[in-house]
């Protein structure tokens, strides 16, 4: 009997189940070549309860201020939107969320009524809403991609302002801040950052498993944020025998409960490092898992954890180099959550793309999907499907949603299933259980996606679920 499993706090997945060295058996296979009207320099992609890819790109369009698209796994390709910069000017690393009520929700860098950045809402279909305009003393350039908390509400971060003698010709900007912002476009601002211990210029979140949200700062700081009360704490700051420092991306959390993020600098050899941090602990302690020997390895994306406990990502550079790509044109790597990097792909420029800065998201399939921000057919990038073989192989829950239907709460999952096995699904409320209870009656599958349902009453706590599967 195998088992995959996930948590109901902030909709994510959680799986249960030195010199780089270069993998071999993988493929990487280009399934859409971009032009400059479908947009250019596309960003990180989520994958949807349809099925569909969906991401940003950073350029081109019909008015050059960016694009929304969604792709199929086959490649079919749709632009849902063009923005003009009124409604705001697309940026990296801008990607979307798909919130409980089915639609996606991202941010603009810049533009808008102020010009400091925007919310956004939009459906599958493709109808834009702006819902949140910056002004600066609440926050300006979002820069960091949104995260749906497991209370509904939207939290994300902005680059600078925060301060409310704002004043950019006057050189005040403020340092950044962190924020909820609910789906109707309600916000409110939880912390401010200034010229202070508690760091400047703040990443992306991430719900931890307690329900608190933690994050880092370009500074070196690493801080949680609790989101009923607002309250802030300080839980690392560098550099103490060669931490990684500058962590300007954002944090994930691992099945082993660990938090895993990148340094552009410190590390080993001063060019920055994967680590993971034990928060538990006090103080908390660092580990470097692989620390980077040249500068250009340094500009790499990592995101959450695969289905085989590895972290796979891209590097926007290193690998094969030619004459656009100076420092080489980026690579697809796997890290180990015990250490070490291992190099699967170096791309060439060619028909693969170059330069990706998407990182990348393992699909329904097993399989892992990226874009890549030039190169491709038309020399504006590409969306690609990576193959690697997993150990153990890929058997994930593929999606979930909560729904709330004549005043009952609903939690669906879909999975990938094989013809003639069982499948019972299955909860507990601890993070450590010593028994799983069965949700319902176990499902014999006639194979492809399956979906099925638990019910939740009013007042279920926190929930844990996985299935187990009988050949």
């Amino acid at each position: 009997m195998t088992t995959k499993a996930t948590t109901r706090r902030g909709l994510r997945l959680l799986i249960l189940a030195a010199l780089p060295c270069i993998a071999s058996g993988q493929t990487l296979t280009t399934i859409y070549n971009f032009t400059s009207a479908d947009g250019t320099d596309p960003g990180p992609l989520i994958q949807a309860t349809d099925g569909n890819f969906y991401g940003i790109c950073q350029n081109g369009g019909t008015y050059g201020s960016g694009t929304v698209f969604k792709v199929s796994a086959t490649g079919e390709f749709t632009s849902l939107h063009q923005f003009t910069g009124v409604d705001g000017y697309a940026y990296w690393p801008s990607t979307l969320v798909q919130a409980a009520d089915g639609n996606f929700y991202g941010t603009t860098f810049t533009g808008g009524t102020n010009n400091w950045g925007t919310v956004f809402r939009i459906t599958a279909a493709g109808t834009l809403t702006t819902i949140y305009q910056f002004s600066g003393p609440d926050g300006a350039y979002p820069w960091a991609p949104l995260v749906q908390g497991s209370d509904g509400d939207l939290y994300g971060a902005t680059r600078i302002g925060g301060t409310n003698n704002f004043n950019p010709r006057g050189g005040v900007y403020g340092f950044g801040t962190v924020f909820k912002i609910t789906t109707d476009g309600t916000l409110t601002t939880l912390r401010r950052f200034w010229i202070d211990i508690n760091g400047r210029f703040p990443n992306a979140l991430v719900e931890g498993s307690d329900g608190n949200f933690y994050g880092s700062t370009e500074d070196t700081t690493i801080f949680s944020i609790n989101s009923t009360t607002g309250a802030f704490e300080l839980l690392w700051t560098d550099n103490v025998g060669g931490d990684p420092t500058l962590l300007e991306y954002p944090l994930v959390q691992g099945s082993d409960g660990y938090f895993y993020g990148m340094g552009i600098d410190g590390g080993a050899y001063g060019w920055g490092a994967f680590y993971k941090i034990d928060l538990s602990a006090s103080p908390p302690v660092a580990t470097d898992l692989y620390s980077f020997n040249c500068e250009c390895e340094t500009f790499a994306f990592l995101r959450p954890e695969a289905s085989d406990g590895s972290f796979y990502g891209t590097t926007w550079a290193g690998g094969i180099a030619d004459s656009n790509c100076v420092f080489g044109c980026g690579t697809v790597f796997r890290v180990a959550s015990t250490g070490g990097l291992t190099t699967l792909w170096s791309f060439t420029n060619g028909l693969d793309g170059a330069k990706s800065r998407s990182g990348l998201v393992q699909g329904i399939d097993g399989n892992f999907y990226g874009t890549t921000g030039q190169g491709g057919l038309y020399g504006n990038g590409t969306v690609f499907r990576f193959t690697v073989p997993l150990s153990p192989p890929a058997n994930q829950i593929a999606g979930f949603q909560f729904l709330n239907v004549f005043d009952s709460s609903y939690a669906t999952f879909l999975i990938p299933s094989v013809a003639n096995e069982t499948y019972q699904l299955q909860y507990t409320d601890s993070m450590n259980p010593t028994n799983w209870l069965n949700s319902g009656v176990p499902i014999t599958s006639i194979g492809g996606p399956l979906t099925t349902v638990d019910f939740l009453e009013p007042i279920t706590p926190q929930r844990f679920y996985r299935f187990a599967i009988t050949p």
